[in-house]
């Protein structure tokens, strides 16, 4: 509402001649005092007077709107366009209307009105929020930087705009947005927050630990705060320091996973898997649903050569959440760490199957091991890995990473139709999987089937690009919490 009464002293200047005009004045003045039903009354035999005339049906649209009649004021906005397609005033009201509605066609007639005035701030800086909200950061930006006057006292146009500075990876300008949020609102813990995450990401570390002092410094600091506090540590490289925000946190908020994780993944970065299995289980007990606890422990246990241990927890996250195959990354990146000390990892790998010849998880974790160190066909260490894999499959024929590790053996040793058969089946197992795609288009060029090859390489693309927008997604969620409701 704010935009359309700016414009009422354009509209009380200059313009056509209009009859009655001492009536129009008195409809401006009755404007500017915000006496709505006084305005529409005396409007009322003016438009009936000069039914083409945009400047009343204007005037009468602004009367409308402030009595909170936005359908009628934007059907009088449209008359007014209709008479007058190129008058500013009635496409700015009529602007803002769609705006507040949440009309799709708000976009077009600001992109008119700044076609007409191209330095209009305020058409500016709601095409920037509506470019937010299409996800399209670069012309927010575009439009923000243009309407960076009109913004400087509206939260939820800043947060945006910080938002779409940090994913387009500006973190420090990001934080001078932030700032002057945190200036705002010096009570509410989210832009300071958003202050701290800004600077983190511009490794300023020093500063965002100044900044979320105050809010770590309570007696009973968010979770968020904790979380972003051992952020800021461990990015310095004060693990000590994380380590402790991180244990304050699991005492204070048990049941939020994300906080063993952090310290999980905090142990196998410094070497400290033994405390880390510790915490995880401690966790496992606290939250019994949580399969992406299963998936960290797993990992630690195959670090630690506690094959069996890791299987049962990965076991356990596919059996908690069996349809999103974490097992299997927990899996992949457990394989990982073979590179660390490979051929200590393969020979207990070994040792492992000497008791347990069919397990299906060692035999993937001895073939990945034995590819790693480049083994070519003809090597006795690269037929090892075949039949490793063929005694992987057999056990456990869905075993989607052992599929696609066989379908490489097949094609690296030019048997095309054997590696096709596998590839397809780890695709069909895991449709997501972009690797065994990858894998999959190579083979069928290979064997001149270039029709299915392309159709392959355009799912790699969809994989790709749903990757990205996954990453969009979650880039989006580190900022904490966006200024909620959209302004009038």
């Amino acid at each position: 509402m704010q935009v359309v009464i700016a414009t009422v002293a354009v509209l009380l200047l200059g313009g056509q001649p209009v009859p009655r005009a001492g009536a129009v004045e008195q409809v401006g003045h009755a404007l500017r005092l915000k006496r709505f039903d006084e305005a529409l009354r005396l409007l009322d035999p003016l438009v009936y007077a000069a039914p083409r005339d945009a400047r009343l049906w204007t005037l009468r649209g602004l009367a409308l709107d402030g009595l909170g009649r936005s359908r009628e004021s934007l059907e009088a906005y449209d008359r007014a366009v209709a008479v007058a397609p190129e008058y500013l005033p009635a496409l700015l009201g009529k602007a803002q209307v769609e705006y507040t509605l949440g009309e799709p066609r708000a976009w077009l007639t600001l992109r008119k009105v700044v076609a007409l005035d191209p330095g209009n701030a305020t058409a500016h800086a709601m095409l920037g929020s509506l470019a937010f909200e299409r996800k399209q950061c670069r012309d927010a930006l575009g439009h923000f930087e243009k309407a960076r006057r009109e913004i400087q006292a509206e939260p939820l146009a800043l947060w945006r705009f910080g938002q779409c500075l940090l994913l387009e990876n500006r973190p420090a300008d990001a934080a001078a947005v932030f700032r002057i949020l945190v200036d705002l609102q010096p009570d509410d813990e989210k832009p300071r927050l958003n202050l701290a995450l800004c600077l983190h990401e511009a490794r300023r570390y020093d500063e965002a630990s100044d900044i979320l002092r105050p809010l770590t410094g309570r007696p009973d600091p968010s979770s968020d705060a904790l979380t972003l506090a051992a952020a800021v540590q461990r990015s310095a490289g004060r693990p000590e320091k994380a380590m402790a925000a991180l244990r304050r946190a699991v005492e204070l908020y048990p049941r939020e996973e994300s906080h063993y994780l952090d310290l999980g993944a905090l142990c196998v970065d410094y070497g400290s898997r033994a405390i880390g299995i510790e915490i995880l289980l401690v966790g496992a007990r606290n939250i019994p649903t949580s399969a992406a606890l299963r998936v960290m422990l797993g990992v630690l246990w195959a670090q630690e050569g506690s094959f069996d241990e890791a299987q049962a927890a990965f076991d356990e996250a596919d059996r908690l959440q069996p349809h999103a195959g974490l097992g299997a990354v927990g899996l992949s990146y457990s394989s990982t760490q073979l590179d660390a000390q490979l051929d200590s990892a393969i020979e207990q790998l070994r040792l492992r199957l000497v008791e347990n010849p069919g397990d299906a998880l060692l035999n993937y974790l001895l073939a990945d091991g034995l590819m790693r160190k480049k083994v070519q066909p003809g090597d006795p260490e690269f037929e090892q890995a075949h039949l490793a894999l063929l005694r992987s499959v057999a056990s456990k024929p869905d075993f989607a990473k052992a599929r696609t590790a066989l379908g490489k053996i097949y094609r690296i040793t030019e048997k095309i139709p054997e590696a096709i058969r596998e590839f397809e089946f780890a695709v069909k197992l895991d449709s997501s999987d972009q690797f065994a795609t990858y894998q999959l288009a190579m083979a069928l060029q290979r064997a001149g089937r270039t029709q299915e090859a392309r159709a392959m390489v355009q799912k790699l693309r969809e994989l790709k690009m749903q990757e990205r927008a996954i990453e969009d997604e979650r880039a989006r969620l580190r900022v904490f919490k966006e200024a909620p409701g959209r302004p009038r």
